[in-house]
């Protein structure tokens, strides 16, 4: 089919996953094969290889009933020649074998007439995409055509009107006088919206530089608090030797303890002062 070994097994296993479907097969190999075939080339190669498979089967078929007709021949010529008819058994060979040779002939016939006709339908085919890509190439052309045709009908009808326009200005044109002093007060308007924009310009740069003060005073206490806190936290990431026979020595109290029991004349040497309890104030007096 025109398909590399490699690409055809390929599509054959994914044939055989959909359940020989050749309806299914082309939208699942569309979608794992799509980046080496397009969809045409798919359906093109599914209709080759339905082909190619009905041809298969129609040679094992035709090989089984050949092997069936010369197994019977064969016991025919068994039969006949037991029964001692050797002439006739040599006569149905003969005609076996014309059969099987114009059973030969009519399958060239049959293959090569299904080559002709596949050869025309594929130049069919392609004259038929050829002319599509022609006609569709005439029908852009003449959609720029028509374009630039109206483009053109546009640029000229604008440049008519902006004729008309001037000559209308030029008619209608007051004296000198009065066109000195319109384009004196145009040029102080000019003058006095140059200002009142500058005006405006200046004061968005004073937002524009106090709100960009105020974020980088903000920024400069985000970085100022991530330091101290880096430092604080450095100060207390002390590193500590682990120990753990620690938890198997004594306390302070019980090694006070054990000394004060180890000595009894000490027991009560060292015995802690007691302070009186405190009386609180709202209780004095009662």
């Amino acid at each position: 089919g025109g398909w590399d070994e490699p690409d055809h097994k390929h599509f054959k296993k994914i044939l055989a996953r959909c359940a020989q479907d050749y309806g299914r097969v082309v939208e699942v190999a569309a979608a794992e094969m799509g980046a080496l075939f397009s969809r045409t080339d798919i359906i093109s190669h599914a209709r080759w290889d339905a082909e190619h498979e009905d041809l298969l089967i129609r040679k094992r078929v035709a090989i089984q009933r050949w092997r069936g007709e010369r197994a019977q021949r064969e016991a025919d010529a068994r039969e006949c020649v037991e029964a001692g008819s050797v002439r006739e058994a040599q006569a149905e060979r003969r005609a076996c074998a014309v059969s099987t040779l114009q059973e030969r002939h009519e399958q060239k016939r049959r293959l090569e007439e299904w080559r002709v006709q596949k050869r025309e339908k594929a130049e069919a085919e392609q004259a038929e995409c050829e002319a599509r890509k022609l006609a569709k190439q005439q029908q852009l052309l003449q959609q720029r055509r028509e374009k630039a045709a109206a483009l053109k009908a546009l640029q000229e009808q604008q440049a008519a009107a902006e004729a008309a326009r001037e000559m209308s200005q030029r008619e209608n044109a007051p004296p000198l006088a009065f066109n000195l002093q319109s384009a004196t007060s145009r040029r102080k308007q000019n003058a006095e919206e140059l200002a009142r924009i500058e005006k405006l310009r200046q004061r968005d740069m004073e937002i524009a530089r106090s709100r960009r003060l105020a974020s980088e005073g903000k920024r400069e206490k985000l970085n100022e608090r991530v330091r101290r806190q880096e430092q604080l936290r450095k100060q207390f990431e002390k590193p500590v030797e682990r120990d753990p026979s620690r938890l198997l020595q004594p306390t302070a109290s019980m090694k006070h303890r054990a000394s004060a029991e180890a000595d009894p004349e000490r027991l009560f040497a060292e015995r802690p002062a007691m302070w009186a309890r405190a009386t609180p104030g709202w209780c004095k007096g009662r």
